[in-house]
């Protein structure tokens, strides 16, 4: 497969994962351009947040697309980039003609639940 034609795939996926943020970014007042894509080839995050979305989302996000995409070996290397950062790690990922997958560390699982845990205990 051509060069060009990889890239494209991945540029789907990212575009994808931008629609999911912006889609609920904009119940937290978030405009458009507070999430983007990055530009192929650029180093870093696949999506980039504007301060305000980073107030909402504070995430490192990587996207991966390919025939058969090795999810370990891709979510250690993301997670060794931005270790030393605050930011919840997440890989978005696709095999080709399949759905789209994110991986996270299970610690960072259970946080997330405990959380919601506690916001349903609040609420009831």
């Amino acid at each position: 497969m051509k060069t060009s034609s990889c890239k494209a795939k991945s540029r789907v996926l990212q575009d994808k994962v931008r629609e999911m943020y912006r889609t609920v970014g904009r119940q937290y007042g978030l405009q458009d351009d507070d999430i983007k894509a990055a530009q192929m080839g650029a180093t870093g995050v696949d999506i980039v947040f504007s301060p305000a979305a980073k107030a909402v989302f504070n995430h490192s996000i990587e996207a991966k697309k390919h025939a058969a995409v090795r999810i370990p070996f891709h979510f250690k290397e993301h997670y060794k980039k931005y270790e030393k950062d605050s930011t919840l790690k997440l890989l978005f990922s696709e095999n080709n003609r399949d759905q789209t997958l994110v991986t996270l560390r299970a610690e960072d699982f259970m946080f997330i639940i405990e959380e919601l845990l506690n916001l349903q205990e609040k609420n009831s």
